[in-house]
């Protein structure tokens, strides 16, 4: 997480220029917030920077070759059986099944079964 906190009295000047409509949203936001129009900037500013760099820092994952080589032989192993894995597939297969039969009847003897 950034320090917002200065150590020293030093301060830098961002400005933007904004069209009326961008300026009186940010406005509106700032005063529901109760907040300065500069401090509402600066602190939504400050947020989407912080998530910007955490995102981006999430997309490498450093590990040490040995770390490499633990996951490298666990991703070659063959998958554990889970047995609620196995009932979910064969729950799926036999509603697929019924499904599937229930759609060659009405086809082959129409809606009502009446032919």
């Amino acid at each position: 997480m950034i320090n917002t906190k200065l150590h020293d009295n030093s301060r830098e000047r961002i400005s933007a220029r904004v069209s009326h409509e961008i300026y009186a949203v940010i406005s509106k936001a700032a005063e529901v917030t109760g907040q300065t129009i500069n401090s509402f900037m600066v602190q939504s500013a400050l947020q989407q920077a912080q998530d910007t760099i955490d995102k981006h820092n999430m997309q490498w994952i450093n590990v040490t070759e040995d770390q490499a080589g633990w996951l490298q032989a666990k991703l070659e192993e063959p998958a554990i059986v889970n047995p609620y894995l196995q009932d979910a597939l064969r729950l799926y297969e036999e509603t697929a099944n019924n499904v599937s039969n229930i759609s060659n009847s009405i086809r082959r003897y129409g809606k009502t079964g009446d032919q």
